[in-house]
């Protein structure tokens, strides 16, 4: 299902705005290996299955909750669009520094649902996996609170912190997101590199 998923989101993209897309080649066994060490975590199956077809979404954006991250930046690109990636191992990096510098220490999130999301204001479970360019993103929360799902996937605003789980996993959240183009509820925003964007009422 993950693959037929990202197809069917591609192929909406092609048909609605560019026919030429396509998104990224996915993530090498050495590259999973290296980002496992590195932030010292196993990553759920689904997300490591969806990432080893797509290495992110480039630079397309997923509703408000900004694009779809990449693992690592893909070598291939040209110096201009590697400039403006962002990545999942370099981000959470910065987070990590963050915490070090105890930039979060008298902080706590504003979480709607506290029995599934920790308060933290950042922990280092969370794995950032997208980014709207605005300092907010969806994170793959590997720590939940205690009737939370390993794996569920949190929205962390840089102001007040995680405040809602958006899916019960990466595959849920692709699912949702590819229901939604064949459902007919979605527009591309073709601004910049692109939005998939749910219809206003």
């Amino acid at each position: 299902m993950i693959e037929q998923d990202w197809n069917t989101i591609e192929s909406w993209i092609q048909s609605t705005a560019n026919p030429n897309f396509t998104f990224p080649a996915g993530v090498t066994p050495s590259q999973w290996d290296a980002a496992e060490e590195a932030l010292s975590v196993t990553f759920p199956e689904d997300f490591k299955t969806a990432y080893q077809i797509h290495n992110g979404s480039s630079r397309v954006g997923l509703f408000d909750y900004g694009y779809l991250l990449p693992l690592f930046i893909p070598e291939t690109l040209s110096k201009r669009e590697r400039n403006a990636y962002r990545e999942i191992v370099t981000k959470w990096t910065w987070f990590q520094e963050y915490l070090e510098e105890g930039l979060y220490d008298e902080l706590s999130s504003t979480t709607e649902d506290p029995t599934r999301i920790k308060s933290d204001h950042w922990n280092l479970r969370w794995i950032p996996i997208t980014d709207n360019d605005a300092g907010d993103q969806l994170c793959l929360d590997l720590d939940p609170g205690p009737e939370g799902a390993y794996g569920q996937i949190i929205f962390w605003d840089h102001e007040v912190g995680a405040t809602q789980v958006i899916a019960a996993s990466f595959e849920n959240m692709l699912a949702e997101i590819a229901n939604s183009v064949v459902a007919d509820c979605c527009v591309f925003d073709k601004t910049n590199f692109g939005t998939i964007q749910l219809k206003s009422d």
